[in-house]
């Protein structure tokens, strides 16, 4: 039957009424502490437990409903600080130690000792608590040459990889058909010494062969009305098959 948190079976309604039944399930009884809570309130306080443990164990000695935020608030009043108890002893930090120093990575001696003591480190709260205990090294920074060396050893890896993976799929490799030698062309060159003038120095009786790569310079020889010189006029032409 809905509503029966508030109305009570075999009651009816005018006694319901009654200023003792209204309201009844939105009444509480007020928790007021004693010497005696405190008393055990203090020694929670100093092992270090949790605030909702705390919660839990008063509720239960007491036989009350005592929230967390209660239990909060209360050893705030009194001034009562939770001694944090630190996860780490003696015994995981010789463990640390030894795995950091002989290569281990701090991901993996975080994984490590996670699974051997039940803890939740992480890779960043292993490397502070190492730095505490002076036993942290950073990493040296590989050289240039170290780098370049660590990817052409990738690059083999991959390679090796996809060429096992093909022979397993049954693809063959390809064949790479090797490109010809390009025949360098020599170059003619006219058989006289050029002068060397600049192109404002040149004039319709001069040759007009260009040197150079910029700022040019011109042959500058005597070219008879044209616009090269005899030597590179022949050579302009092109030779006979």
């Amino acid at each position: 039957m809905r509503g029966q948190g508030k109305w009570e079976l075999g009651m009816s309604l005018a006694e319901h009424d009654r200023p003792e039944f209204v309201g009844a399930a939105l009444r509480r009884k007020r928790m007021v502490w004693t010497e005696a809570k405190d008393a055990r309130l203090r020694e929670l306080c100093e092992q270090g437990v949790p605030y909702d443990l705390m919660a839990t164990d008063l509720s239960i000695e007491f036989d009350e409903n005592i929230g967390r935020e209660s239990v909060k608030d209360r050893a705030w009043k009194l001034r009562l600080r939770r001694t944090e108890r630190s996860a780490w002893t003696p015994e995981i930090d010789a463990d640390m130690l030894r795995l950091t120093q002989t290569g281990t990575t701090y991901n993996d001696a975080a994984t490590i000792l996670n699974a051997k003591y039940g803890t939740q480190f992480t890779r960043n709260s292993l490397i502070g608590r190492a730095s505490r205990l002076g036993g942290y090294k950073p990493r040296v920074k590989p050289s240039p040459e170290e780098r370049e060396a660590r990817k052409l050893a990738r690059e083999a890896r991959r390679n090796a990889e996809r060429r096992k993976a093909r022979q397993a799929q049954g693809i063959k490799p390809r064949r790479v058909t090797p490109r010809p030698e390009r025949e360098i062309t020599v170059l003619r060159c006219a058989e006289i010494e050029p002068l060397h003038i600049s192109l404002f120095d040149l004039t319709s009786k001069t040759c007009r062969w260009p040197y150079g790569e910029g700022p040019y310079t011109f042959c500058g020889h005597p070219s008879d009305g044209s616009t090269y010189c005899a030597p590179h006029f022949h050579l302009s032409l092109r030779p006979a098959s």
